[in-house]
């Protein structure tokens, strides 16, 4: 019901802060940024060992072309990790991890555990099993829906 969304995960729709290319680095306003100006680079979809995390710049591209961006706190246990790569892996639109990413958070995030999509953010303060649900909703509503739907290969 609505009141396990609530304690479960904070979902907040922000402005569209740009979206223009470049190769310098951006002072985003929001921590997990979910637009703005970007790397010409995005990130391609798949799990990304820690500390081998693609820069904001480039998963801010990533956002734009329709992806998913699961996002964890560094220290998160292994076991946590490791639902949240079965997650990511789940089948959307006949394929496997469609046009997810997941990664270790570089830009010191408070939260446990959480999700961006273009324009839109979902902010797990604690990680709990009912995390998963919310998680896999937001993707489910979000991914696709971008300026640029680029296909599954991201390329």
């Amino acid at each position: 019901g609505r009141a396990g969304a609530d304690a479960t995960g904070q979902l907040t729709n922000r402005p569209l802060a740009g979206s223009s290319h470049g190769a310098e680095q951006v002072p985003y306003g929001t921590n997990r940024p979910t637009s703005g100006n970007h790397s010409d680079n995005a990130a391609l979809d798949g799990f990304y060992e820690a500390a081998n995390e693609p820069e904001p710049e480039n998963v801010v591209h990533a956002l734009e072309h329709g992806r998913i961006v699961f996002q964890y706190k560094p220290g998160t246990p292994a076991n946590r990790v490791a639902q949240l790569e079965t997650l990511a892996s789940e089948e959307l639109n006949g394929l496997p991890g469609y046009k997810t990413l997941l990664l270790q958070n570089n830009t010191k995030m408070t939260d446990a555990v959480a999700a961006t999509a273009w324009g839109h953010a979902i902010n797990c303060k604690t990680f709990n099993d009912s995390v998963f649900d919310a998680l896999r909703a937001f993707r489910i509503q979000y991914v696709d829906k971008a300026p640029e739907n680029v296909p599954p290969t991201n390329g």
